[in-house]
């Protein structure tokens, strides 16, 4: 059985929910990219700490929901059978 460098540190369930995670982090990356534009574009005279302050906070909602995202897809990983766990299921006739 084929096992990567990764595999050996982390468990296959990790290794999947990080993928999902980065996968998802794309979308979310760009709808905060129309965000932090929209920002920009309105608070062209605002105050610099007003700025910062807005631009801060859109920061930080993007880590904590590529966070959410993380534990999300770990949640579902880690629910989802595993193919030996499948396997010794009884077979139900069609």
């Amino acid at each position: 059985m084929y096992t990567s460098f990764l595999n050996l540190f982390l468990g296959d369930e990790i290794i999947q929910a990080l993928s999902w995670t980065l996968l998802h982090s794309l979308w979310q990356s760009m709808l905060l990219g129309i965000v932090v534009g929209a920002i920009i574009f309105c608070t062209k005279n605002a105050k610099p700490v007003l700025r910062y302050n807005l631009l801060t906070a859109a920061l930080l909602t993007f880590v904590i929901g590529a966070a959410l995202t993380f534990a999300t897809q770990l949640t579902t990983a880690t629910e989802v059978a595993s193919p030996e766990e499948l396997q010794q299921l009884p077979q139900q006739g069609v």
